[in-house]
C-alpha cells in the first residue's frame, strides 16, 4: 500500500470502520430483526450524513481558494503583461538612444565627406555650369546648399533606418532568449 493511500486510509478511518461493520451486518445470516436494522440505518445515515457535511464543507474551502488562486493568478497575468510593456518601452527607448548616437556620427562622417571632399568638387561643376550668385561680399552656390539640406532632410529616414534595424535584431535576441529559457524550462510567456 503506498504512502498516500494510507494517509487517505487513516483521514476517513472512522467511516471506513463504520462502512466494514454495516457491510458484516448486513452480510450475516443470522435472524435480524427490524429493530436492529432499524438501528443500523440510522447509524449509517448519521455517518454519511455528517461524510456528505464534510465534503461539503471542504468543496466550499476548495472553491474560495480556486478563486483566490484565479483571482492571484489573473494580476500575475496583468503585471506580467504591464512588465513586458515597460520591458518594452525602455528597449525602444534604449535603441532610440542607440540609433540617434548612431546617426550623429553617421551625420558627422557626412558631412565631413561634403566639406572636405565633395563640396571642393560640387563647386568646380557649379561654377562651370551654373555660375554663383554673388550677395554682397557673400557668394552663394546653391548646388552645395542644396546637397547639404538633402542631407539635413536624409537625418530623420537615416534614424528610422537605424533605429528599425536595431529593434529587428533585439526582436531576434529576445526571442532568442524565450526559445533557450523554454527550452530549459524556466520561461512562460503569458496569455
Amino acid at each position: 500500500m503506498s504512502a498516500r493511500n494510507s494517509k487517505y486510509q487513516k483521514l476517513f478511518e472512522k467511516e471506513t470502520a463504520h462502512l466494514k461493520h454495516t457491510e458484516e451486518f448486513l452480510n450475516s445470516n443470522s435472524g435480524i430483526d427490524s429493530n436492529q436494522v432499524q438501528v443500523e440505518l440510522i447509524s449509517l445515515s448519521k455517518s454519511y450524513k455528517d461524510l456528505l457535511n464534510q465534503q461539503i464543507l471542504i468543496t466550499k474551502v476548495s472553491d474560495r481558494l480556486q478563486k483566490k488562486l484565479d483571482k492571484t493568478n489573473l494580476t500575475l497575468e496583468d503585471r506580467n503583461v504591464q512588465l513586458q510593456n515597460y520591458i518594452e518601452e525602455l528597449t525602444r527607448t534604449r535603441i532610440g538612444r542607440r540609433a540617434t548616437t548612431i546617426t550623429l556620427i553617421i551625420t558627422v562622417v557626412l558631412f565631413i565627406l561634403t566639406e572636405g571632399i565633395l563640396e571642393p568638387i560640387i563647386d568646380k561643376y557649379a561654377v562651370d555650369h551654373f555660375g554663383e550668385y554673388d550677395f554682397g561680399n557673400h557668394r552663394v552656390n546653391w548646388v552645395s546648399l542644396g546637397v547639404k539640406g538633402v542631407l539635413a532632410l536624409l537625418i530623420m529616414p537615416i534614424e528610422k533606418i537605424v533605429q528599425g534595424y536595431l529593434m529587428k535584431k533585439a526582436r531576434k535576441n529576445h526571442e532568442a532568449e524565450v526559445a533557450a529559457y523554454a527550452e530549459e524550462g524556466y520561461y512562460h510567456e503569458g496569455r
